[in-house]
């Protein structure tokens, strides 16, 4: 691997969805548009395609509507090995539509800056390729020396922050949001697909890191840590299901179980079933498209949804038998194992499930 510090055995990526909430910046020329919401979901889709290649990533945000201050964000990519801020920009005519890429200015450490200009002119193509527009990468300094080293340092603030811990980190505005051209490509999800997974596999380029193909194994282990007591790796889910014995379980190549004999319900098991019963795609993995179309489940309010039946098999199967019986109805036991669950993974402790929130994400394993 290249671009990695010594002390990590695989990449570690921040992403930055940009601005506060899904509402932000909308469209002058396409009103369905909203810069907030797309690059939220474009993070989405990065992230999964990053992780694909055993590529570490970490989120600024844990909800679209989570509203951070900019130094704050790049600082969160302490330790990491590239940070990414992800916009699409605004101009005061319809005409721009080019991708821009900002990049650190030194501010005392050439060398950061130089790796940081080196990554934009990296992605930069890329980004452009994929959505059919030209490219344009620059670095702007602020006007004041905010940190008292003499030198004037970054004009954006995510980037200040970035460089603040040392950290590589670009700015990626796709295209402009008043370029009505723009605007509608973004709003595509399909798009937001191809351009997450052709920027995941310039990421990987930049580290030196394979295909990934030979790291999506299933590998069945007592426990990820444990990997002399691994009986097999398998690329297919099923036959690593099949040959789990008691007291190992099927983990996938991030180290995350996806099932327990014990339990007898996968995590894939469970999100098949919530997309089946929210009527999302169905592929087993969880994304921005699932997680839009979760429902609010409580005693109250929705209590007979189809989604209620997979959450109660998946609680119970996380080891909160107080849920009782999957019978699709959330009652009191469902509302005293939805508590637990909230209180044991730092949700707020009501009892309900609320659409797209944090106990959903954390039952979809998205944070």
């Amino acid at each position: 691997m290249k671009n990695v510090r010594p002390s990590h055995n695989r990449p570690l990526v921040c992403l930055d969805p940009g601005h506060d909430n899904q509402w932000y910046n909308p469209s002058p020329v396409v009103p369905e548009y909203f810069e907030g919401r797309q690059m939220w979901n474009l993070a989405g889709y990065l992230k999964k395609a990053l992780e694909a290649y055993g590529i570490e990533v970490r989120m600024t945000k844990s909800q679209v509507d989570q509203a951070l201050d900019l130094v704050p964000r790049g600082e969160m990519s302490q330790d990491a090995d590239l940070f990414i801020s992800l916009h699409s920009n605004a101009a005061t005519t319809p005409t721009p539509d080019w991708v821009l890429v900002m990049y650190q200015v030194p501010d005392g450490e050439p060398e950061l800056s130089e790796k940081s200009r080196e990554f934009a002119k990296f992605i930069a193509p890329v980004a452009a390729q994929v959505m059919g527009v030209g490219y344009q990468t620059y670095a702007q300094k602020s006007s004041a020396d905010r940190d008292g080293n003499g030198q004037l340092d970054n004009y954006y603030g995510v980037l200040r922050g970035a460089h603040r811990v040392g950290t590589v980190g670009v700015i990626i505005e796709h295209g402009f949001h008043t370029n009505a051209y723009c605007a509608k490509w973004l709003l595509e999800e399909e798009n937001l697909q191809q351009l997450a997974n052709e920027e995941a596999k310039a990421i990987a380029q930049w580290f030196d890191v394979s295909t990934g193909e030979q790291e999506r194994w299933y590998r069945v282990r007592k426990s990820w840590q444990d990997a002399a007591s691994q009986t097999g790796a398998y690329r297919i889910y099923e036959n690593a299901v099949a040959a789990c014995p008691a007291g190992y379980r099927v983990y996938d190549w991030n180290g995350a179980v996806v099932f327990s004999p014990e339990t007898g319900y996968s995590q894939r098991q469970f999100v098949t079933q919530l997309q089946q019963a929210i009527g999302a795609a169905v592929d087993g993995i969880p994304g921005p498209e699932t997680l839009s179309k979760v429902p609010t489940l409580s005693a109250v309010k929705n209590s007979r949804h189809p989604a209620v039946l997979p959450v109660q098999k998946r609680l119970y199967a996380l080891g909160y038998t107080a849920v009782g019986e999957a019978d699709g109805i959330a009652g009191p036991l469902f509302t005293a194992a939805v508590k637990s669950y909230q209180k044991d993974n730092r949700c707020v402790t009501d009892g309900e499930i609320t659409a797209g929130e944090r106990t959903w994400r954390c039952l979809l394993e998205l944070i």
